[in-house]
């Protein structure tokens, strides 16, 4: 089959190197296949003109080179703490958060490993990466620890930086095809795909022990296409994986928004950023880079408040893919029997919750306002500005074009509708200055307009109010400007990610790998102490 990926190629050569995770994410339909094509294709070189990718360090492969330093010292008869603790001088150069969770994930690594290694018997360790040659130019690869135990017995772990999952995908068909072929002095026998869970140590065996032959079988049923479908790909979808992309910065799909930050520098990697990743990090820099950037496991707080917010915008996502305003006759009152399109998207718990902010959006949803065009809602916009080598993530509740406008919507639900102006409000909500930066730079043009729009709307259990702002407001476009590049510029040039202890910490879901969690709780009460002596 001829592949023909519609891009300006610097050198096209039909080398291909597939890997499982490769083969599993071309079976999702919300990946970039063009990408993964890219990827598969070593020796094939998209023209990017002047911009290259620059790779940002990976934090479990990180924990690999711990292993790999773990697996040479047990070789060399140390004792198994004593390895894992010279195996932790991999993690030095990391932030102390990620230090934290790598030592936690290395130690609920050699817990699993000595309970498999009571159940199969002594391992040997084969490496980081395995492969199989499938033609001249044709490689299947896999990435994660495998291992030899006596009897012919091959194991290759998968890393989850959360819990292990269920599932059976192309992954484990593609690396059990891989380990039935894997050449060590015995014959292979039996084969175990395995995931770990490194915040708890709880494996899955998510093909337990099968024989090569079901393997090559497995593979061929489910596998083959896969890693088929992983080399062919030629359409570009933009997504959160466009700044780990070959052709990223360079990608015709991706929104050009020059000077977006008004960049006088670049972070040491390509990377993207989005209004919420600029509100975190203002917040507490440490949270962001654990929670954004690596991507920690983290514990989120299931309050009433987020239910409701994310209930919410779930059902005012499914509501305004019909097309046509909201109306009464969709929100029945909770509890009754009455049908509605609703209650496929929430259940009756969230729908309670719902229900009242939902009523208040009747009036202002913008579906009832005469001819529009392009109208899409619940999506993220992704741009790229050069400058900064960032691509630009616009996550807009509802967007559309109406005459020379292009419009973005951000819903928020608040307790109370507040008393401030909308001058106020734009000072409150960072995705208001977000988004008209982002219009000005050149998503308005994009969307074949030529001014742009941010409406605010607020929604609260008692009423509701739609603020507008707008790209020809020059006052408001020099604030919006300079917010964005002073929090910007912040973010750009810090490299140290330093915990800023505020009321939040109680919450923040990356708190377990903090080492100052703590610490505005302990700092209060002492201030007030002092601020009372006089009493």
């Amino acid at each position: 089959m001829t592949w023909n990926p519609g891009i300006p190629l610097r050198r096209s050569e039909p080398t291909y190197r597939v890997s499982a995770t490769d083969g599993e994410n071309a079976t999702r339909g919300n990946s970039c296949s063009l990408s993964l094509a890219l990827k598969a294709r070593p020796e094939t070189y998209p023209d990017t003109g002047g911009w290259h990718l620059r790779r940002q360090p990976m934090l479990l492969g990180t924990l690999m080179n711990a292993i790999k330093q773990v697996e040479r010292h047990l070789a060399a008869g140390i004792a198994r703490d004593e390895a894992v603790q010279l195996g932790r001088l991999a993690f030095t150069a990391w932030h102390d958060g990620a230090r934290r969770f790598l030592d936690h994930a290395l130690d609920l690594y050699y817990q699993y490993h000595e309970a498999r290694v009571e159940q199969l018997g002594q391992l040997r360790f084969l490496g980081p990466t395995s492969s199989l040659r499938k033609a001249d130019t044709a490689t299947l690869t896999v990435w994660g620890p495998a291992y030899e135990a006596p009897g012919g017995v091959i194991e290759i772990r998968r890393f989850r930086l959360g819990s292990a999952q269920t599932p059976t995908t192309a992954w484990a068909y593609i690396a059990a095809h891989i380990a039935a072929h894997t050449g060590t002095e015995n014959s292979v026998q039996r084969i175990w795909v395995s995931e770990i869970g490194l915040i708890d140590g709880i494996e899955h065996h998510v093909l337990p022990g099968i024989t090569p032959e079901h393997a090559d079988e497995l593979y061929e049923l489910h596998g083959r296409s896969a890693a088929k479908a992983a080399a062919m790909g030629t359409e570009a979808v933009p997504g959160h994986g466009c700044a780990q992309c070959r052709i990223g910065g360079a990608c015709g799909k991706l929104m050009s928004l020059p000077g977006f930050l008004a960049a006088k520098q670049r972070r040491d990697w390509t990377g993207s950023l989005s209004a919420s990743d600029l509100e975190v990090y203002d917040r507490c820099p440490s949270q962001w880079y654990m929670e954004r950037d690596l991507h920690l496991p983290s514990s989120q707080e299931h309050s009433e408040y987020r239910v409701r917010g994310v209930s919410v915008h779930r059902w005012l996502a499914a509501a305004h893919r019909r097309g046509h305003r909201c109306s009464p006759s969709d929100l029945p009152v909770p509890g009754s029997d009455t049908a509605h399109f609703g209650t496929d998207v929430l259940d009756p718990d969230e729908y309670r919750l719902a229900y009242p902010y939902l009523l208040q959006h009747l009036g202002g949803c913008p579906l009832q306002a005469g001819r529009i065009d392009e109208f899409m809602t619940e999506q993220t916009l992704y741009g790229f500005d050069p400058a900064a080598d960032l691509v630009i993530a616009t996550k807009v509740d509802a967007a559309w074009r109406v005459g020379d406008s292009f419009v973005l919507r951000e819903v928020k639900t608040v307790h109370a509708l507040p008393l401030g102006d909308k001058d106020e409000l734009f000072t409150r909500y960072l995705a208001v200055a977000w988004g008209l930066r982002a219009l000005e730079a050149g998503m308005a043009k994009c969307f074949g307009a030529v001014r742009g729009e941010v409406e605010l709307e607020l929604l609260s259990p008692e009423g509701s109010v739609v603020h507008h702002y707008s790209t020809d407001d020059l006052p408001l476009m020099k604030m919006a400007r300079g917010r964005i590049r002073r929090l910007g510029h912040r973010w750009l040039a810090d490299n140290d990610w330093s915990p800023q202890p505020n009321p939040g910490c109680s919450s923040c879901g990356v708190r377990r790998w903090c080492a100052s969690a703590d610490a505005w709780a302990n700092r209060t009460p002492a201030a007030v102490t002092a601020g009372s002596s006089f009493l």
